[in-house]
Parts: C-alpha cells; structure tokens; sequence
C-alpha cells in the first residue's frame, strides 16, 4: 500500500473516518508481488467492502494492523514472507490431534468421512489432502510426536527398567540366588532394532530368556508390556510419519520409494514386538483373540479383536494406500474392507453378501473399482504384504 489515500479519504472520496489510522498505512510496500510490486489499496477494496457490511472494525484500520503486524523485523517494508506469515491459518487442535493419526483407518472411517457423515474417529488431514489450510502443520506435528514418543521409551528404560535390572541384580546377588540364564531389556532392543523378518525360531530365545530369566520373571513380565507398548507407539508414529513425507507434494521420485521402504522396515520391527507380546504377555493363546475366524461366529465380525493387531491390518493398510500399486489402493474406500455391512447392520447371513459379491464381480468394473469389495471381506482373510 503506497500513497493512494490522503487523511481525508480515499481516491474514490470516500471517508470511513478513520484516515489518519489509514494513512499510517499508506507507507507500506509489499514486496515479492507480481506487476510493480505494490499492492494497492484497489486490490484489497472487494475485501473491506466485505468486512465492513458484516460489521467488523474499520476495514482501514484493519489494513493498516494487518501490515503493522506482519512488518515482524521492523524495517518499515513487508515482504513476500512476512505477508504469507501473517496470512497463515491458526493450528487447529481438532484436525491436529496425534492419536488421530496414529489410529487405524479403515473402509468404515473412511467411507463415512468421504459422504459428510459423523464420524466416531478423531478427525485427521489425510496424507493426500494437500489443499486443506492446516496440511502445512501435520509434518511438523508428526516429528515432535516422534521425538516424544522416543523419550517417553527412553524415560521409561531409564527411570524404570534399568532400575528394575539393578534391583533384581541386587537381590540374586545378596540372596545367593545364582542367574539362571541370560538377557535383559538390551537384548530386546537389539532384536527388534534388527531390519529383518521375524523369526521365532531365533528371537524367540532370545525373547524366552528376557522373559522368564529368573525369579523376577513375574514382574518383568508386566514391565516388557509396557515396555512393548512403547516401543510399537513410536513405531507407529515412525510409520505414519514416513508414509505422509513419501505422499508429500513435489517429492521426487527417489525420496518416495525410500520413504516407503522405511515403512515396511518399521514394520518389519514392529512384527516382532507383537510376536513377543502374543507369545510372551498374553495371558490367553493368541489363536483364540487375535486370528482370522472367516466366519461371524459368534459375533458379527470375521475375527477376534486383536486380530488387527496380529495381522498389522491398520499398517498395512496405510502402507498399500501410500504405495497405490492398484485402482483399488488409489481409489477405493473399500480398499482391504474387513467387515460385512449387511452383518452388522441387519444380520444377513454372510453367505448371501459372498453371493451377491461373486455376481458383481462378473459385472463390469466403475472407474477400475471392485464393488464387491464394499459387501463382504475374503472368506479367507488378507495376507500381508502379498494382498496389497
């Protein structure tokens, strides 16, 4: 804004009565704007127009805050930077909540979200949803959670295991009761910071002799839950935030496909905390809570509830999603759907959803899609990677 208004009013004659706060403002230059790098008060007139009829304060006055307050390194010019600076939309705490994110998301938080419904879910911005005016937070949001979830299982080894260890150190030592075999919380770290597939067959001696090392096995026990639990919090965040830098705008080619290999490494580290937990901490056979029934017997569902868990559904999901490799995976909100609608709204029997999905299946397909995918899961479940 540069010399188009006088105390009196502006170059139309109009007068808001508030010229002098004005004026003030007719000595600010915009810099970085296409013509001649001004830009004028014609240009922001539509807007004030706007303010005003909505009964907000001065338009003016408004302006001339507006510039005062972006002009943050005081040398009496606004440029490009401190223009967009001060443009910036407010974070908002609803879309930017870290649980949101680190949540599964599957074709029934997804689909509803798509038609406007409300949604039982936290409310994230999507890793593609690159014109909505919070996107710019999400990545740096992601990294602080990243940091904290890494010193929330740092704080815990420190301030809990290690002193744990020292104490049952302590106690065979003082009791005369000698070490019967070998391991510690290092040794777990070690097996699961490890890029490689889990074997039990090797790990699970490992995990075995961390696990039931001696007469503290009881407690360590429920310690390593808490423990695992952290330790797969901060996998998780790790995941999430290499798939949104892989699906970011304008990366190249090569950052995206080492992003994506970065996910499936987490998730190759995070199979083995989970292999650990159903082996070690779960108090029931894993078989009978976390498997893949292919029946709704006897609940509504096709599996028991911490199959999800098992199987690593949420990330993989979210994995295939990042990697598209299908019009399915692009597209679809029925992408890897788990779950028979008409079973859990009106009680069909399965069979008649499986039916009907083997008819829409010989049926041409809608932009690529599978339909069917949208009425009823695989009889026989996923297997991951090789479904996606």
């Amino acid at each position: 804004l540069e010399g188009v208004e006088e105390e009196g009013g502006d170059e139309n004659g109009n007068d808001d009565g508030d010229g002098e706060a004005f004026s003030s403002a007719s000595k600010w230059k915009i810099l970085g704007v296409e013509g001649d790098g001004l830009l004028h008060y014609g240009e922001l007139q539509q807007g004030m127009k706007t303010l005003r009829k909505t009964g907000q304060v001065s338009p003016r006055l408004w302006a001339s805050q507006l510039l005062a307050q972006a002009d943050t390194d005081r040398n009496g010019a606004v440029d490009a930077d401190e223009f967009y600076r001060i443009l910036r939309p407010e974070p908002d705490p609803e879309k930017l909540m870290g649980l949101a994110y680190l949540s599964g998301f599957d074709t029934w938080a997804e689909l509803p979200r798509r038609l406007g419904v409300h949604m039982t879910q936290g409310n994230k911005i999507l890793a593609t949803d690159w014109v909505d005016n919070q996107y710019i937070y999400v990545l740096p949001m992601l990294e602080s959670l990243l940091e904290a979830a890494s010193r929330w299982r740092e704080s815990l080894r420190r301030e809990v295991l290690d002193p744990f260890e020292a104490l049952c150190e302590g106690y065979r030592n003082g009791g005369g009761v000698g070490r019967t075999c070998t391991g510690s919380f290092a040794d777990f770290d070690g097996v699961v910071e490890e890029d490689r597939q889990c074997d039990l067959a090797a790990d699970g001696d490992v995990f075995g002799r961390i696990a039931h090392r001696d007469r503290c096995a009881k407690q360590r026990r429920l310690l390593l839950e808490l423990y695992a639990s952290a330790y797969v919090t901060e996998l998780r965040t790790e995941q999430v935030l290499a798939l949104y830098r892989a699906q970011a705008p304008g990366v190249d080619a090569e950052a995206k496909d080492g992003c994506l290999e970065q996910s499936r490494s987490v998730i190759r580290r995070a199979e083995k905390v989970v292999r650990f937990m159903e082996t070690y901490v779960y108090r029931v056979p894993a078989a009978r809570i976390a498997s893949w029934r292919g029946a709704p017997d006897p609940t509504a569902y096709r599996f028991t509830y911490l199959w999800a868990v098992s199987s690593l559904y949420f990330w993989w999901r979210d994995q295939g999603r990042a990697e598209a490799r299908s019009p399915q995976a692009r597209r679809s909100p029925c992408y890897l759907n788990r779950m028979d609608p008409s079973e859990l709204a009106i009680g069909l029997e399965a069979w008649i959803m499986e039916k009907f999905k083997g008819v829409l299946k010989g049926m041409p397909r809608v932009a690529g899609l599978e339909l069917g995918d949208c009425l009823a899961p695989p009889k026989d479940g996923f297997t991951f990677p090789d479904d996606l």
